[in-house]
């Protein structure tokens, strides 16, 4: 322990922040990326918002499933929206409790079945985001000790940075080791509350997991404690009787008018539709409404008769079960607005480069007590500190790529069976981290950090050339009354941000480039102008 307290507070925020800090940085960049996973996903496919409003995409994946799962006990339809268009119907066929699930995505445009390829698209963010790819081996608890390790790196950031308004206002740009001290300490004090949110809801949200010793004593596993205190809608009997006409959304017209708004056809207010029982008399209608108004993760759900009567609404959860909801809700953001989630992908970034900039303060302030003696375990820091940020951010620029080059692939009919492209994209991403670590170790520091910084440019310039060549984003920027009319929020926003990571690392490659030529200048050495003289 130090002698002051302050002093063992600085200490336990270094090493708290170096041991956590690859981990973090890998689970804060895929978290952020997380925001738009509706988005990516949209993007990456190449999708189109419907024209039609959600009361003819309701009636016509009904008419579909009376056509292509009559005998089975329930049906689910999820809704495009105004963040992607994917549009589908679900079933089990009727073989038993263990049966089959069926999904069939629909174009939501022509309103046909499609055979598309089924892709993670922004969900892999989402899933390696909160599981590391690792649901099986532990991968929820490294999250969660990660995020433990935020906030204990967070509150002593506070006691070391005593000067907490003086740091924030000073940046010193004519000198890079103190222009990086002086962005992490803005950065710090910048992104304190978003940071403190986030951890703290990763506690909530996996509680169970991690303090599992009460839900051991009164219950035989999480499951059934969920099912204890979960809420929904009782379900009907059936009549045992089938019904003569099948169900149009027509026939609800005016109880959804009364309990959504005359608008919300348009509007997308409803993210899909469930039907238990939908042959029977008393079949049950349960609507689901969309996330974009609620702070809780739980959407709010309207339940009708087959015959159009109103049942009751849900009973209210218990308050921990609702406060850990909302914290769920806060840390994924589904209520966010365009500009609000822009926002909070910013924030997400910026702590992001926090984290890559107390790698790198940690690195200078050994290497200057150092001197000039190369020390092994610091150029192996130094050398998968580049790996490790910059190989991330190319795994990510190759899991776009190989993404759309699949579905390029499979909609030209190139290969026989979809099957066989599963998993190449997520491949390719831990491929391309791993080699990129690799590259950066083999290498001097230098040179490896120039070869990532121009493959990232390479790659996501290679996006960018797709993107135009597929129109996209020239529409973006086209005034045109035909191309505003068809404005695609979700493509736009990820081809900004696609603008904006070329942008970076071109400057950033300017940059490495020109400061190499001039740390080794084209003058004659001290040796020969010695030699010269003579």
């Amino acid at each position: 322990m130090k002698t002051t307290f302050r002093k063992s507070m600085i200490w336990l925020h270094t090493y708290v922040g170096l041991l956590g800090g690859w981990l973090l940085f890998a689970i804060f960049l895929t978290g952020t990326l997380s925001y738009y996973n509706h988005e990516i996903t949209h993007w990456l496919s190449n999708g189109k918002h419907s024209p039609h409003s959600q009361q003819v995409l309701l009636d016509n994946a009904l008419s579909k499933l009376h056509h292509e799962a009559p005998n089975t006990t329930r049906w689910q339809i999820s809704l495009p929206d105004e963040r992607g268009s994917s549009y589908r119907v679900s079933y089990r066929e009727p073989n038993g409790e263990r049966s089959k699930r069926v999904s069939r995505y629909i174009d939501p445009i022509t309103l046909k079945f499609t055979e598309r390829l089924e892709i993670q698209g922004g969900n892999f963010f989402r899933t390696f985001h909160y599981t590391l790819s690792l649901r099986q081996w532990g991968g929820r608890y490294l999250t969660g000790a990660a995020a433990m390790a935020m906030l204990i790196a967070l509150f002593t950031g506070i006691y070391t940075h005593r000067r907490f308004f003086k740091d924030f206002f000073t940046i010193r740009r004519s000198e890079p080791k103190k222009f990086t001290i002086d962005l992490h300490a803005v950065l710090g004090v910048v992104t304190i509350p978003f940071c403190f949110v986030i951890c703290a809801s990763v506690m909530l949200i996996y509680i169970s997991m991690y303090q599992p010793f009460a839900i051991g004593h009164y219950f035989d596993s999480y499951r059934a404690l969920d099912k204890q205190v979960s809420t929904s809608h009782k379900p009907l009997k059936p009549a045992k009787q089938i019904a003569d006409k099948p169900i149009e959304i027509q026939a609800y017209q005016s109880q959804l008018n009364e309990l959504l708004g005359q608008h919300w056809q348009t509007q997308h207010m409803l993210a899909g539709l469930t039907i238990n029982n939908p042959m029977d008399n008393n079949a049950q209608l349960i609507f689901t409404k969309a996330k974009h108004e609620l702070l809780s993760n739980k959407a709010e759900t309207i339940a009708l008769t087959r015959s159009g009567e109103l049942l009751p609404e849900i009973e209210a959860e218990r308050t921990p079960r609702m406060v850990r909801r909302i914290f769920y809700g806060l840390h994924e953001a589904h209520f966010a607005s365009p500009a609000l989630r822009a926002t909070l992908f910013i924030l997400g970034m910026m702590a992001t480069v926090l984290i890559a900039t107390g790698m790198v303060i940690w690195l200078q302030k050994r290497q200057a007590k150092q001197a000039n003696q190369a020390k092994a375990s610091y150029l192996f820091v130094e050398k998968t500190n580049n790996g490790m940020f910059y190989g991330l951010s190319l795994a990510v620029g190759m899991y776009f790529l190989c993404t759309k080059l699949i579905l390029a692939a499979s909609f030209k009919g190139t290969f026989n069976s979809l099957d066989s492209l599963a998993s190449i994209d997520t491949n390719a991403f831990f491929i391309t981290w791993l080699v990129a670590v690799l590259l950066s170790w083999l290498h001097s520091i230098k040179q490896g950090k120039k070869w990532l910084l121009m493959l990232n440019f390479i790659t996501f310039s290679t996006l960018l050339a797709i993107e135009l060549g597929s129109s996209n984003l020239i529409n973006v920027f086209s005034l045109s009354e035909e191309n505003a009319s068809a404005f695609d929020l979700a493509k736009a926003t990820v081809n900004f941000w696609l603008l904006l990571t070329c942008g970076y690392f071109f400057t950033a490659l300017k940059n490495s480039l020109t400061f190499g030529k001039l740390a080794n200048p084209s003058f004659p050495s001290h040796q020969s102008l010695k030699k010269v003289r003579r």
